[in-house]
C-alpha cells in the first residue's frame, strides 16, 4: 500500500476523493457506496 504522503499527492479520481470538511452522514454513506460499487478505494477521515 502506498504511503499517505504519496496518496495525498495524487489527483482525485475513481479511487481517491478528498474532503476539507466532514460531510453530512447521508453524504458519507453515498461516498462509501459509490466506492464499493465502482473501483474500490480508500477513505481517510481526519
Amino acid at each position: 500500500m502506498p504511503k499517505l504522503q504519496e496518496i495525498l499527492l495524487q489527483p482525485e479520481g475513481r479511487r481517491i476523493e478528498f474532503k476539507q470538511t466532514l460531510p453530512a452522514k447521508s453524504d458519507i454513506v453515498k461516498t462509501v457506496v459509490s466506492f464499493a460499487n465502482d473501483a474500490g478505494g480508500t477513505i481517510f477521515l481526519e
